[in-house]
């Protein structure tokens, strides 16, 4: 899609999007397909999102917070969250579930401009010694 950029093979990251529904429903949702037949909300600004909703019944809303409240609420059946932000907001609010397992577990990449190529072998160094030694979840944590 972008012919000007080159992806390092080592991945970055996995970001796991989970549903969060009211503990009393009776929705088990494991697919976008199984998602699609009802109305549903996820917070703006995740690309991956807007291309998997695309054509359904899907409300985009200020953060992670909101769709849990509108959840709680009853505005929306289900809830579209990053697994972490799901389980947190469901504990922190209560009468919530996190749906098991993940609607989709995507893999982040780091992408350079053809230029730069001569980069990317020190990138993915660099990248394994952080994956393999559990920094790079330190670092997304923010403990250093």
């Amino acid at each position: 899609m972008y012919p000007n950029l080159v992806r390092v093979k080592e991945p970055v990251f996995a970001l796991s999007f989970s549903a969060i529904v009211l503990e009393k429903s009776k929705h088990w949702l494991s697919s976008w397909e199984e998602i699609q037949k009802h109305r549903f909300a996820y917070p703006r600004g995740y690309r991956i999102l807007d291309i998997r909703t695309k054509k359904m019944n899907a409300l985009t809303v200020k953060n992670p917070f909101t769709v849990s409240k509108m959840v709680k609420a009853g505005r929306i059946s289900v809830g579209i969250l990053i697994t972490s932000d799901a389980k947190r907001y469901a504990s922190k609010i209560g009468g919530m579930v996190v749906l098991k397992p993940p609607i989709e577990v995507v893999t982040l990449y780091h992408y350079l401009n053809v230029e730069h190529r001569r980069l990317v072998p020190k990138i993915e160094k660099i990248l394994i010694e952080l994956n393999d030694s559990g920094k790079t979840k330190d670092i997304i944590r923010g403990s250093n």
